[in-house]
């Protein structure tokens, strides 16, 4: 489900139109670091190191769907709204993306990442 609101999310945004969902998904999005086990894990293996290393695909799914939210609620507001309330949106979404930023988790940080999927978030 939160995957579709991914979906809807961009679609909404790009076109300036209200999200197909109205709302994202009642259910909480699961915590990364304390349900590991609903994101899965892929593990990657470099030619030149015999360790597997995690592509912590747990926290970067939770980022991006946590950044998805934001947009539907911003596209939601922005399609229904005059221009002084669009403005409101538009100060609410940038406030939330400075918040989303700063509690993305220490592998995420601008200075850590290493797989393309980590740079679509930055």
């Amino acid at each position: 489900m939160f995957l579709k609101l991914s979906m809807h999310r961009i679609i909404a945004y790009h076109y300036k139109d209200v999200p197909a969902m109205p709302s994202p998904p009642l259910t909480p999005l699961p915590d990364a670091e304390k349900e590991p086990d609903f994101y899965g894990e892929i593990w990657l293996n470099y030619p030149l190191d015999s360790t597997l290393q995690p592509m912590h695909l747990g926290s970067t799914w939770h980022a991006l769907l946590r950044h998805g939210i934001l947009l539907h609620e911003f596209a939601t507001k922005r399609a229904k709204a005059d221009v002084e309330a669009t403005r409101r949106a538009v100060y609410e979404l940038a406030l939330g993306l400075k918040i989303w930023y700063h509690s993305l988790p220490s592998i995420l940080q601008p200075s850590k990442i290493s797989l393309p999927l980590h740079y679509k978030i930055q």
